[in-house]
């Protein structure tokens, strides 16, 4: 029997450093304490963290990187390193304008309910910017592995994907001279006349204070934190986690909050889909396909279309639906069927002879199992889907073969929240006025962008032109 309700955590493992270089001097208040100063405070040590620290030093400024962890990259160490981007100068050949690039956004943000997002206007701001972010990146020596020109968007994929990004912008950023201190923990942003001048921390040198022109949060979102999530978005309370880096628990919330900032409203998780074990979600990749199946809940139950027009639609269907998890069937054909035959061995697969004993093998009503696959045979003989699945993937299933029931669950990838900010990545308060002296950028402010559905490979792009945009401002509050 599947096993309801688990979940996955991916774990990133932990590797030791110390950042060192940086002078000190005792803080009388505090025998351990040790007080820092620097041009720019980056906390986060992710892609927009990084890209942030980049362009600041780029520019000349001097950049310290607090990273909770032992190692930087955050969750784009799991991405695939594609980054959407737009004119590009050459760079991509063909359509790379922010009109092609806006229609996956503004299609997406069209699907299933509204949000009051996103912005459309500051989506294309931003995505105006993207050229010049990866052109400069370039030149740094970032080295693209291939390049994409779709009919809704421009996409260049770094070599080595997003463990190759991670590590670049890691090596581009020491280069300029930028401090990481791994294993550091910013805990309490310092406000001086409501001006944001710099944050206590806590890491392997113990307690210190760090001051700086201004302090970059790029801590990620906080999917890995049940609490918050459970107080925020409670309808995903049993999906938190997923494929997001551990350190992903809100840290910059608690610290932009206590410090004036204002969260945006109805925040919600990027949501996919995926098997209980990350082992044979890998072992199966593209082998499997969901649009090929029938999708039925515990009930056996057709509910949904196989074929979403989203990268999360399912997943949020399941959410809506109150469902932890849902079983895909299908037949075995000459390429499955060794995953699929794996999978009963390693527990994420169940199967039957026929429906009827699928069905008990489920703990199904029998007769409910045979109607929705005869129902669902029916609509595959016309070619009409009343719930809109696409004809090519309307694969009947063969009720006398061998049936098999795959499980997935709904399961995030990160937050679609934040605190509010400006186009330049400013942190604002409830009035609209600026936290003088803060940004946010990736995952930290990202809810502008989106509706209810994640588009797949656009963080990215994004979130490292909104590092690039806080990082030279950061630089010029410096004087550089």
């Amino acid at each position: 029997m599947l096993i309801k309700g688990m979940k996955t955590l991916i774990a990133l493992a932990l590797f030791l450093g110390i950042a060192t270089g940086c002078s000190t001097k005792k803080d009388e208040g505090k025998e351990d304490s040790k007080v820092l100063t620097t041009d720019v405070i980056v906390i986060g040590g992710g892609i927009s963290g990084l890209a942030s620290a980049v362009f600041a030093a780029d520019q000349g400024a001097e950049v310290i990187v607090l990273e909770k962890l032992g190692l930087t990259g955050g969750s784009g160490l799991l991405s695939s390193g594609a980054l959407i981007t737009c004119d590009t100068n050459g760079l991509i050949d063909g359509d790379d304008s922010v009109e092609t690039n806006m229609i996956n956004f503004t299609e997406t943000a069209a699907l299933g309910k509204s949000s009051g997002y996103p912005n459309v206007d500051r989506i294309a701001s931003t995505l105006s910017e993207t050229g010049e972010t990866v052109n400069r990146l370039v030149d740094m020596g970032m080295t693209i592995g291939r390049t994409m020109s779709l009919a809704t968007s421009s996409i260049v994929v770094v070599d080595g994907a997003g463990a190759g990004f991670a590590n670049f912008l890691k090596t581009a950023a020491e280069s300029k001279g930028v401090k990481i201190k791994l294993n550091c923990t910013g805990e309490e942003l310092i406000v001086e006349d409501g001006t944001v001048v710099g944050v206590k921390a806590a890491g392997e040198e113990g307690e210190m204070e760090l001051r700086a022109k201004t302090v970059i949060l790029a801590t990620g979102g906080f999917s890995q934190s049940a609490e918050k999530v459970a107080e925020w978005i409670p309808e995903c309370v049993n999906v938190y986690g997923g494929r997001a880096t551990v350190g992903n628990t809100g840290d910059g919330f608690d610290m932009a909050l206590a410090a004036g900032a204002v969260l945006y409203e109805n925040p919600w998780l990027m949501v996919s889909t995926t098997m209980p074990s990350p082992e044979y979600n890998r072992e199966v990749g593209s082998l499997i396909k969901l649009s090929d199946s029938l999708i039925v809940n515990d009930e056996g139950i057709r509910f949904t279309n196989e074929n979403p027009s989203s990268y999360s639609t399912l997943g949020n269907v399941l959410i809506e639906n109150g469902y932890d998890h849902c079983l895909a069937l299908m037949n075995a054909n000459e390429e499955n069927k060794s995953v699929l035959e794996k999978g009963i061995e390693m527990g994420e697969v169940v199967k039957g002879a026929n429906a009827a004993e699928l069905a008990e093998a489920l703990n199904m009503d029998q007769e409910v199992l045979e109607k929705t696959i005869s129902d669902y045979n029916d609509v595959c003989a016309t070619g009409e889907d009343p719930l809109g699945k696409a004809a090519a993937n309307l694969i009947a299933l063969n009720n006398e073969e061998e049936i098999y029931a795959v499980c997935y669950y709904p399961t995030s990838i990160g937050t679609i929240a934040g605190v509010k900010t400006t186009e330049n990545c400013e942190v604002i308060r409830e009035d609209g006025s600026v936290i003088d002296g803060l940004f946010a950028v990736g995952e930290m402010s990202n809810r502008e962008f989106y509706n209810y559905h994640y588009i797949g490979g656009a963080s990215l792009g994004l979130y490292t032109t909104m590092g690039r945009l806080a990082g030279e401002q950061a630089a010029e509050r410096a004087g550089k």
